[in-house]
């Protein structure tokens, strides 16, 4: 009977044993809840920031584009009609409205060539359509977050969107190099960004 008592006992140990090291391997096969030392999440949210201060960047570029656009507009519309109402004959002499006309007729040539040296609007169109390609960047980044913090269990596919998306934004660099925004613009936009609470 002791010896019978004695191999129970012994069974009943290694069956325990077992029974932990299954646990621990369990265990060790269950993917670990996200922490904000997550290098992989800093990464993304990194990358995130990255999207969202650009895109702004580039739509305060294209606002301060279009103001330019159309100040120099309105400058050059307004000496035109300056030159051709009448006016300046009417309240001066005529050597003088000569004088007067050519100067105004250079300044108004002068805005004119500037506005066309510089091309403000396709200048406008250029940072409106990157400011909309890093938007969507941007959404899709934050979304991925969202999808690492609440399914640690499909690490492998947020990596594959996360390289992809990593991938995307250095191509909308690449893309973007003919209306970079100035040092100006990525100033305001991180300001914008911090005053709307990082959004």
């Amino acid at each position: 009977i002791l010896e019978a008592l004695s191999g129970s006992k012994h069974l009943l140990s290694r069956i325990t044993k077992s029974t932990k090291t299954g646990d621990s391997k369990m265990a060790a096969n269950v993917p670990q809840p996200v922490n904000d030392v997550d290098e992989i999440l800093e990464a993304i949210r990194n990358l995130a920031r990255d999207a969202q201060v650009t895109r702004s960047a580039h739509f305060i570029a294209a606002h301060s584009k279009n103001r330019f656009s159309k100040i120099f507009g309105v400058i050059v519309v307004v000496l035109n009609i300056l030159i051709g109402s009448g006016m300046i004959e009417r309240f001066s002499s005529q050597d003088a409205a000569a004088d007067i006309i050519q100067v105004i007729a250079f300044a108004a040539a002068a805005f004119a060539g500037i506005q066309t040296f510089f091309n403000f609007q396709k200048q406008v169109e250029c940072h409106t359509k990157s400011g909309g390609v890093y938007s969507s960047i941007t959404h899709r980044i934050n979304t991925l977050v969202a999808e690492y913090l609440e399914q640690p269990a499909n690490r492998d596919a947020q990596m594959q969107s996360f390289k992809a998306l990593e991938a995307e934004y250095l191509q909308a660099n690449d893309d973007a190099v003919a209306c970079i925004p100035t040092d100006k613009h990525f100033a305001a936009a991180r300001a914008g960004i911090e005053a709307r609470g990082g959004r």
